[in-house]
This record gives structure tokens, C-alpha cells and sequence, in this order.
């Protein structure tokens, strides 16, 4: 099977110049590397996007380690299978491969230079669909060793992240207060079918 994986992970971080470093150090010890890099903004407010290629065989170690690093805010990971169209691309590049056999050992026969020209012609074209293939080809096999990983780190500043907190906070304590008031609610009316 030919499996291509990707990711997309978002990032908060009230200390971008060191979790971007820590970012960076884990891609180079997962055998990754940087595809594309981009920062903007100014202190307090910056921002990096990142393209990243990691081996595909340590991809989730990969994601775990950035997971802990600032504070997630998503993240997405696809597979999508590709295995009948290499094959198919596969397939059809040994049909051309054969047929540029043939037309050049009707080249080296022909005499006629119209004909030559032809078979000139064909084998050219043949040429370009085979090289096209095989870029197909080169691009899957490159893709299914080494996955995308599409990674953005957005530096926030600290109030705003102790207002986050503080409202993760609030809404956890009114689900647990939810819980509990329905628990007290049906065991009065236990009591109360009870008596």
C-alpha cells in the first residue's frame, strides 16, 4: 500500500522564540527537515508557519512531542491511500517504456525521411508522457516516506493566555456544578417516589 499522511497542528505559546526552537530541535531529531518557513509580526503578536517532512515511521512520536509544546489549539491528521493510482501510473509507464522499445528499433530500420521524422516525432512524445509518469511516480514515493506536516505557532500574550485559562477554568466548573446539581436533583427524586 502506498499511504500518504499529513498534519496540521495549531499552536499558542506565550514563549515563541524558545517553543519555536523546540520545534525545531524535535523535527531534526525525528530525521525531519524544514520545507518551508515563514514568521511575521512584531513582539507579543508574531507568528510561524511551517512546513515540515518527517519520516512517515515517526510521524505520531513527532506529533506527540509537539503536542506538549505551548498549548494546542488543533490538530488534524488525514491518510489518504493512493496505492490504485501508483500502481495504474506504474502500469501505463511500462506500456510507453515498450512502446518506445519498438519505435526505436523501427528508427534504426527506417530509411524513408518522412518516416523518420515520425517516428521521431512519437518517440518524443512518448518521452514526455514517461518522464511525467515517472515525476508522478518520484512524488508519491517521496510523500509516503516522509509525511507534511503543516505547523502554525501563534505567540500570545500572557494575559490573554490566563484568560484562556481562566475560562477553560470557569466552563469545567460549571459542567462539574451541572453534574452535580443533577445528581442531587434525581436523588430527590428517589427520596420523594420513595415515600
Amino acid at each position: 500500500q502506498i499511504i500518504l499522511r499529513t498534519a496540521s497542528v495549531s499552536l499558542n505559546t506565550t514563549n515563541y522564540e524558545n517553543d519555536l526552537n523546540a520545534i525545531l530541535t524535535a523535527m531534526q531529531q525525528y530525521g525531519g527537515w524544514a520545507e518551508y518557513q515563514s514568521a511575521s509580526g512584531e513582539a507579543d503578536s508574531r507568528r510561524a508557519s511551517l512546513t515540515l517532512r518527517i519520516p512517515a515511521d515517526r510521524l505520531d512520536d513527532f506529533l506527540a512531542d509537539v503536542k506538549q509544546i505551548g498549548s494546542l489549539k488543533n490538530l488534524e491528521t488525514s491518510a489518504q491511500d493512493v496505492s490504485a493510482n501508483y500502481y495504474d501510473t506504474e502500469s501505463r509507464k511500462a506500456i510507453y517504456e515498450a512502446q518506445r522499445e519498438r519505435l526505436t528499433e523501427l528508427l534504426a530500420q527506417a530509411e524513408d525521411v518522412a518516416d523518420i521524422i515520425e517516428i521521431e516525432n512519437s518517440l518524443a512524445d512518448l518521452q514526455y508522457k514517461i518522464e511525467n509518469l515517472q515525476g508522478s511516480l518520484n512524488r508519491w514515493d517521496s510523500y509516503s516516506e516522509t509525511s507534511v506536516v503543516n505547523l502554525t505557532l501563534r505567540e500570545i500574550a500572557v494575559s490573554e493566555d490566563k484568560a484562556e485559562t481562566s475560562l477553560s477554568a470557569r466552563l469545567g466548573d460549571a459542567v462539574k456544578t451541572s453534574f452535580r446539581e443533577a445528581g442531587e436533583f434525581f436523588s430527590d427524586m428517589l427520596i420523594f417516589l420513595v415515600l
